[in-house]
């Protein structure tokens, strides 16, 4: 399992491939099981879910790339379950366990992207206040450190 490039110059796009490990990046491929698009914000992932755990099972072995690629969508969880014998319900449960993982991830993110905009916004506009006004901005740096006695 592998990536193949596609797309324009400096606009890559990526197909998961099924490939023979002799045959060229972007050569002879068995199959196509999804597709990865870096550029998009969150990334776009597509993978067809049966067909990775079928080729999993059938011994092919995942890049570092297509390892993390498959992590991250939790596929690998799952054959990781089922290799271990466990029962539907205890998979679907970890499945959804998983998932809701995920969203709490992403859910972060977002929050930590917000606070980092509104921290570039007001940073900017005490940068056009100090310059309209002519005055030099006071930092207040910390090098030494001050001991409280208890």
């Amino acid at each position: 399992m592998r990536l193949a490039r596609l797309g324009r110059k400096k606009h890559p796009f990526y197909r998961i491939m099924i490939s023979d490990s002799r045959a060229p990046r972007d050569g002879r491929h068995i199959d196509a099981i999804g597709f990865v698009d870096p550029l998009k914000n969150p990334r776009a992932v597509t993978i067809d879910r049966e067909k990775a755990l079928y080729w999993l099972n059938k011994g092919a072995i995942p890049t570092q790339t297509v390892k993390n690629i498959l992590s991250s969508e939790g596929i690998l969880l799952e054959w990781d379950l089922r290799k271990s014998d466990k029962s539907d319900e205890f998979i679907t449960s970890e499945l959804q366990k998983f998932s809701l993982l995920q969203d709490l991830k992403k859910k972060n993110k977002e929050e930590k992207q917000k606070v980092t905009e509104k921290v570039e916004v007001k940073s900017t506009e005490t940068k056009e206040k100090e310059a309209e006004s002519g005055a030099p901005s006071l930092s207040v740096s910390s090098d030494t450190e001050q001991t409280v006695p208890e």
